[in-house]
């Protein structure tokens, strides 16, 4: 074999191998857009329904309560993978049909590396079922004398105009007492423009 010929079954070997891995990717997309056709809602919450619903199948629903914008809320504990989670359910005036659930964890980290491995587990966790995100920037840092910080937000789009956001934030300095951290993950079934 003259080495012209190994080169250019090498090359076809590389092509090959491009085309293949681009139908896999595209296969892989192809089935992740398909389950997210639309989100009934979370758990034994369905969206549409009502508060006094919602509390015949979760019995531990807080008492709703109206916030500023009109929209009522109510929430729960629940645990996930061993972490316990605050669940905020949102139903949207002037029906109040449940249309946004939010989760946050309760016991969040205190150091920037535990803040980040959490928000990374959370964002394996939805792209396992649902896909790579569709909106994933790079994290955002400040690192300055006094303040540290890094943020990021993710999104994931559904067919019925739905979508998933994963918030992340954290932040340490000599403004603040304490380190904070803030994860969320955001449901919106009627999402649009919001997110």
């Amino acid at each position: 074999m003259t080495i012209l010929a190994f080169y250019q079954q090498g090359v076809a070997l590389n092509i090959a191998k491009l085309f293949l891995c681009t139908f896999l990717l595209l296969s892989a997309d192809n089935a992740y857009s398909q389950s997210r056709e639309k989100l009934p809602g979370w758990d034994k919450a369905k969206f549409g329904v009502t508060p006094q619903e919602l509390r015949k199948t979760i019995p531990t629903l807080s008492e709703p309560r109206k916030l500023r914008d009109g929209t009522v809320a109510a929430g729960h504990e629940t645990s996930i993978n061993g972490m316990l989670f605050v669940v905020r359910y949102e139903f949207q005036a002037p029906e109040y049909k449940l249309n946004g659930i939010s989760l946050h964890p309760r016991n969040l980290p205190v150091t920037q590396l535990e803040c980040t491995n959490l928000y990374q587990k959370i964002s394996g966790g939805i792209s396992g079922q649902y896909g790579r995100p569709d909106v994933d920037p790079p994290v955002r840092s400040v690192n300055r004398r006094n303040l540290t910080q890094e943020a990021n937000d993710q999104f994931w789009n559904f067919k019925d105009g739905g979508v998933i956001k994963l918030t992340f934030l954290y932040s340490s300095g000599v403004d603040f007492k304490e380190p904070w951290c803030v994860i969320s993950v955001n449901y919106d079934a009627a999402a649009g423009a919001k997110f």
